[in-house]
């Protein structure tokens, strides 16, 4: 027989029920897997949420704030001072897990800018004074969270003024951030990335449309994401991002959390980002034919241009 852990998650709706935390967390992962985001749903989850009992288990608490991060969705605050005092414990792939969804959440307010520096702390307990790699997808987790901190407290992303906006009180705990630094030279990613890649075909269109362009890098990694496509304009450092289906919420063409932190974190960068949209590029040819329209191609040669050099400058100078 079902037996309620002492930890459930109260939802106050019309029908007065209580969901368990456990089911909560399984039906926001099944909608932030599928990026299936229904606010109204969510927000009835999370409404008038208190955690009572025991504190849950840190797994369950990480995945249940990791899913409402890739909705969008405010976390309960319980929750958030919950993983507070479960910080310093956590293992390394909680602590990733955890303070990419406080990046997500944008360090909106108190309580999670508290978690996100408790979280930065053990981070670096478990990053510094170890041979040990980090396993890559932890490292660009933490990469990418440790930017975003980082440009909020107006600092370099360099050790040097990382532990000097530590000892100011910008740091997590007064660790510092020295061991972002020695994180990225050791990390081996490969081909191991945060954001879905790029569908190929399109991807291989828009190189295709810019060719002329100088200095053009595909896939380049910086601060734990990757740029699609970087290329250098008139000496100015320009990104694409070629963006398909899975970087989008379902049935929607508004982007998912983890490519809006990516477009700030490019911006931030880079100056300038621009978007191509899965939607922009015609269907496949039919079966008959072998090669996509030349026409069809011109034309998102020239859409591409636009996009990059803007309106009535479809030639490269």
């Amino acid at each position: 027989p079902y037996r309620r852990p002492p930890h459930v998650l109260c939802v106050h709706g019309e029908d007065g029920g209580t969901v368990n935390l456990r089911t909560t967390s399984a039906i926001l992962a099944a909608h932030a897997q599928f990026r299936l985001r229904e606010p109204a749903i969510c927000e009835h989850l999370c409404r008038g949420a208190a955690v009572v009992g025991d504190a849950p288990a840190a797994p369950l608490l990480v995945r249940l704030l990791a899913s409402l991060a890739a909705l969008r969705v405010a976390p309960p605050a319980p929750s958030i001072a919950a993983l507070r005092r479960t910080a310093p414990e956590l293992p390394l792939v909680d602590v990733a897990w955890s303070v990419l969804a406080t990046a997500q959440f944008g360090f909106a307010e108190p309580s999670t800018t508290d978690a996100a520096a408790a979280l930065f702390a053990r981070a670096g307990e478990l990053c510094t004074g170890t041979e040990s790699a980090v396993p890559a997808l932890e490292a660009l987790r933490l990469l990418a969270a440790a930017d975003a901190w980082l440009s909020r407290k107006g600092a370099a992303a360099s050790s040097s003024s990382a532990t000097a906006a530590a000892s100011s009180g910008g740091g997590a705990g007064g660790v510092g951030f020295a061991w972002v630094d020695e994180l990225e030279v050791r990390m081996n990613t490969g081909r191991v990335r945060l954001d879905p890649p790029p569908p190929a075909g399109l991807l291989r269109e828009v190189v295709r449309a810019l060719d002329g362009l100088d200095a053009l890098v595909v896939g380049r990694q910086v601060c734990g994401i990757h740029a699609d496509v970087l290329v250098e304009l008139h000496g100015r450092a320009v990104v694409i991002e070629v963006d398909g289906p899975h970087r989008f919420y379902s049935g929607s063409r508004d982007h998912v959390s983890l490519s809006r932190l990516k477009h700030e974190a490019l911006r931030r960068k880079f100056g300038r980002v621009v978007h191509i949209g899965y939607w922009e590029w015609p269907p496949p040819p039919p079966a008959s034919t072998s090669a996509v329209d030349e026409p069809l191609r011109e034309r998102f040669r020239q859409l591409v241009r636009r996009r990059l050099l803007g309106p009535g400058r479809a030639g490269v100078e």
